[in-house]
């Protein structure tokens, strides 16, 4: 079972549903002038004259099912311009469909007993089969879209991050954490705002016990013990926790291998995957199949909604355009689905990004960089995998992670650390940490492995002419590639030089009579 699958089973569990509201016995009819009266859901009417007046069942008293609907806890709720549908019940909300509403209301009528009523000294008896009848008869008149833009607007604030808070929900509570502290809240006891039932994590949180956890384990291998890279990857996995974005704009987190990569035969299975389940457990994520994006279409985001706190990116391959998620990050998300109307989320309320590639995507530029925070996995448990078959995870931790191998404990553990990565982030913020093979990598992808060794070998020193012709004439010969021209040559030197964030210019100068080409390196 999948794990966004197995998380949404176990939440449908967490609430109750109410199985009878109204009491018929009780119920008074309210006249509603002309001989009708509303009663319950149903609407009667009174026939006929004297001694030979009837009750009729005529109808759907409209007003009835809005009462209840509510008693149901189904609202509208207005979330960014677009209005909702949504069920409430002790402070937890999830949208629902009109199909949800008609399972609610077919449920409610199935247990319907006979209803006995006097109206105006006149006694009639309708049973469950005629009282289901009339409301199947005419269910097109509240089953709609426009009706049920008349149900109570649901107006609290739904539960957001804070600038210095976050939180976490659980199955028993929401966990509110801050850099120094950490505080439970049963939903029932939450005094303001509504929490998504999406975001609910089907656990009862525990006490901390001083246990290391697998996954604690797992990062420290992943960034070769060295403690700064492991407080850059938790900072890194505290920010992707907390749920606030600046007005003018977040980081997206890429994680990379950090051994040196093929372009054309990229390894990967360092744990990239891992850490972004990790995430997806805690938060709402949207997942993309990196493959197949590109950047370029209207549609690229139409799986994300207004519940997805977080987009994970898969498996980054080179046709993207990196630079879409720059403007993403200033203007917000555009959700656009087809055949229905955009609705755009402003940057401040839009998921954090969390690119995982086996390559290097684009990363020279001023906005670049400051758009991208970047971690590098060590081959810890690449290095184990030499046939294809074999499960480093499994080898090295005697587990599968997520899954049922984990008890109480362990899952109680994970919970706790991935908490502390939230206390880091804010506290101390994204901890920087020097790449070791961005550079290079990337490099070797741009302008080939022949290019980079050689120009690494020639170490050109600064502010010093180097003759264009003589310096590709020499690569050309000693890699004996006739077909590679001297524009080639030029353009993976501004390549390269632009990567390292050094400057080559290229100057003309007479020697001997002659006009001869030369290019400068300068910081």
């Amino acid at each position: 079972m999948l794990i966004q699958e197995k998380i949404e089973k176990n939440i449908d569990a967490t609430l109750s549903v109410q199985k009878t509201i109204f009491n018929h016995f009780n119920n008074t009819p309210i006249d509603l002038g002309n001989k009708r009266y509303g009663v319950d859901i149903f609407s009667i009417t009174v026939r006929g004259k004297g001694n030979n007046r009837y009750l009729h069942l005529s109808g759907i008293y409209k007003h009835g099912v809005v009462k209840l609907l509510k008693e149901y806890g189904i609202y509208s709720k207005r979330v960014h311009n677009k209005n909702l549908l949504i069920k409430k019940e002790n402070n937890i909300i999830n949208e629902v469909t009109i199909k949800d509403i008609k399972d609610i209301i077919n449920g409610y009528l199935q247990q319907l007993p006979s209803l006995e009523i006097n109206i105006d000294s006149v006694n009639e008896s309708f049973n469950t089969a005629a009282q289901i009848e009339i409301f199947y008869r005419q269910s097109n008149m509240v089953l709609n879209e426009s009706f049920l833009d008349f149900l109570q607007l649901e107006e609290s604030e739904i539960i957001k991050d804070r600038k210095d808070v976050s939180a976490l929900f659980f199955q028993n509570g929401m966990v509110e954490v801050d850099a120094n502290r950490v505080t439970k809240t049963e939903y029932n006891q939450i005094r303001q705002g509504v929490v998504w039932k999406s975001n609910i994590v089907p656990f009862d949180i525990m006490s901390r016990d001083a246990g290391i956890c697998h996954f604690s384990q797992f990062i420290s291998n992943s960034c070769n013990k060295e403690v700064s890279r492991i407080n850059a990857l938790k900072s890194a996995m505290g920010y992707l926790l907390h749920s606030f974005h600046k007005k003018s704009g977040g980081q997206m987190v890429l994680l990379y291998d950090q051994s040196i990569t093929d372009l054309n035969n990229p390894q990967g299975g360092t744990g990239k995957g891992i850490i972004a389940n990790a995430l997806l457990i805690l938060r709402s994520t949207t997942k993309i199949d990196g493959k197949k994006f590109k950047g370029d279409n209207n549609f690229d985001f139409q799986e994300v909604t207004f519940e997805t706190r977080l987009v994970w990116v898969d498996d980054v391959g080179k046709q993207m355009d990196i630079d879409r998620f720059n403007s993403i990050s200033t203007d917000g998300f555009n959700m656009e689905q087809k055949n229905m109307t955009s609705t755009m989320i402003p940057p401040e309320e839009s998921p954090k990004i969390l690119l995982c590639a086996n390559i290097i995507l684009e990363c020279a530029g001023t906005t670049r960089k400051r758009r991208q925070f970047i971690i590098e996995l060590s081959s810890y448990y690449s290095s184990k995998i030499t046939n294809g078959n074999e499960e480093p995870i499994v080898e090295e931790h005697g587990c599968t992670f997520f899954t049922d191998d984990w008890d109480k404990k362990e899952w109680n553990r994970f919970y706790w650390y991935m908490i502390d990565c939230l206390k880091l982030y804010l506290d101390k913020g994204l901890i920087y940490t020097p790449t070791i093979n961005v550079v290079e990598n990337r490099a070797r992808q741009i302008i080939g492995d022949e290019f980079f060794t050689w120009i690494k070998s020639k170490a050109f020193k600064l502010d010093t002419d180097y003759s264009t012709k003589e310096e590709f004439e020499e690569f050309k010969e000693l890699y004996e590639n006739e077909k590679f021209s001297q524009r080639s040559f030029s353009n993976n030197l501004k390549k390269y030089y632009s990567l390292i964030d050094q400057t080559i210019t290229f100057h003309n100068s007479s020697k001997e009579g002659k006009k001869v080409g030369y290019f400068r390196i300068s910081n």
